[in-house]
């Protein structure tokens, strides 16, 4: 098929995941929560002078974007970052559901005073797990309205395409969250940036929920993991992934963890 990886990046990518640079020849596949808004707020944009996203520019973007071809992407330096995708869950439910909720809360409690209050006392883990269940209804469920609002939220679509295509990868460079310090660096050299990374947060309520995320972010992924109904939900739907991108082992000490967990109460 001409333009194979062309056709893939489009239809199972898109616009908004896709990141170019024409001085240092890159294409950056964005994947969202492996900290991106880092690398594209806190470096790129602050250092390269045309760094080019379909957000910020859509006439150069398009233009670039329509005479796409294998050929051309070949031509480009091309990376993404990906993360272990039960902890991505977790990212995308902070920032989500918790960031927004909590600002929310705060319009319509003036008795908080600008403080948390007790808001944070919630059973996370019941919470999480309703959110999880709803996640994957919607990414099953092929008669909604809307399907691209949920199934097609880039917060949870499987990292693979972003690398892999028909089981081989397709980009020059994976970097995992998991070794962000590092895969920065090696992609840092590559297009001449800063090596040392900022943190940048992404959400737009960042700075009146700092100190919810923190809290949040403090709690170690695993934790939101507690029946292994539902970790095995999670591992059917990214199967793929976690078996092609390297995260297999990880999944199975989670089950394992799991179980002995049960086993001691």
């Amino acid at each position: 098929m001409k333009n194979k990886l062309t056709n893939h990046i489009k239809n199972k990518l898109g616009k908004y995941s896709v990141i170019y640079c024409p001085s240092k020849n890159f294409i950056w596949y964005k994947v969202p929560k492996t900290a991106g808004t880092s690398m594209f707020r806190g470096v790129m944009l602050k250092e390269l002078d045309d760094v080019i996203s379909y957000k910020a520019h859509p006439k150069e973007f398009d233009l670039w974007w329509d005479n796409l071809t294998d050929e051309k992407i070949q031509s480009y330096y091309t990376f993404t970052f990906i993360r272990n995708p039960f902890d991505r869950l977790v990212s995308a439910f902070s920032h989500l559901v918790i960031e927004n909720v909590f600002e929310e809360f705060k319009k319509v409690e003036p008795i908080l005073n600008g403080k948390e209050s007790n808001i944070l006392g919630y059973d996370f883990n019941t919470t999480y797990s309703l959110w999880i269940l709803f996640v994957m209804r919607c990414m099953g469920n092929s008669d909604m309205e809307d399907q691209s609002m949920y199934s097609g939220s880039a917060h949870w679509i499987p990292q693979y395409n972003f690398c892999v295509m028909d089981g081989l990868q397709h980009v020059d460079f994976i970097g995992s969250y998991e070794n962000l310090k590092n895969d920065w660096k090696t992609i840092a050299k590559k297009i001449g940036v800063t090596e040392t990374l900022p943190y940048v947060g992404a959400s737009a309520t960042s700075k009146t929920t700092l100190t919810t995320r923190e809290k949040h972010m403090s709690i170690p992924w695993d934790w939101y993991y507690v029946n292994s109904d539902l970790i095995n939900k999670v591992y059917n739907y990214y199967e793929q992934e976690i078996k092609l991108l390297g995260y297999d082992e990880q999944a199975k000490t989670l089950l394992s963890e799991n179980r002995l967990k049960n086993l001691k109460q």
